[in-house]
């Protein structure tokens, strides 16, 4: 599944990337260009009620409320109005189904674009691949369902670690947490460092 880490970074780049410019009493700032991104959304084949409120979210304070409207796809929560009759999972679900896509259709298009347009999305595919998906040929790949996501991964990681009763676990798993962030980055060494730091505390803690 799409981890918040992932949506997060979803979130992120459709905020940053369909905005204008505001003139305003207290200067100039960047506001959601609401226009564009229903228009965004409306070629590339999402529900009314999607685009529609998308278009919603364009505010003089800012881009704030399209990013918190998109990572709460996560939750469900942006799908509460327009799915009143379901339960929250049913909610969560059809979340991931527009993660998925806007992550998909974010590398589609920016994929193979300049490199400063690249550089923008390189992120989200990467934590993709964390969550388990592939990017290949235009089409986003989802993890097979038995593959554990890289979140549960760590939790699991972190039950056993507690089972053993081993000490520093901040300090141990910040070494995950910045293999993480390094990977994220492309400091590819740095995320191998990391993991091996990790790897070596773990080992050193049993011994």
């Amino acid at each position: 599944m799409v981890s918040r880490r992932t949506a997060r970074l979803i979130a992120d780049f459709y905020a940053s990337h369909f905005t204008k410019r505001y003139h305003g009493p207290a200067g100039t700032r960047q506001i959601t260009d609401g226009a564009v991104i229903y228009d965004f959304l409306y070629e590339h084949g999402y529900d009314a009620w999607f685009c529609n409120s998308a278009r919603r979210q364009e505010t003089i304070s800012g881009t704030r409320m399209l990013k918190d409207f998109l990572m709460r796809f996560h939750t469900g929560e942006s799908l509460a109005d327009a799915t009143p009759e379901w339960s929250w999972k049913q909610r969560e679900k059809l979340g991931q189904r527009y993660l998925e896509d806007l992550a998909e259709d974010a590398l589609q298009r920016w994929g193979d674009a300049q490199q400063y347009m690249k550089e923008k999305v390189e992120p989200i595919e990467r934590s993709l691949k964390l969550d388990g998906y592939e990017f290949k040929d235009g089409t986003l790949l989802a993890p097979e369902h038995d593959v554990l996501d890289a979140q549960e991964e760590a939790g699991v990681l972190r039950a056993l670690f507690r089972e053993l009763a081993l000490n520093d676990e901040a300090g141990t798993f910040s070494f995950l947490d910045t293999s993480d962030d390094h990977y994220l980055n492309g400091r590819w060494s740095d995320a191998i460092h990391n993991s091996r730091k990790f790897l070596e505390a773990v080992l050193f803690g049993v011994a």
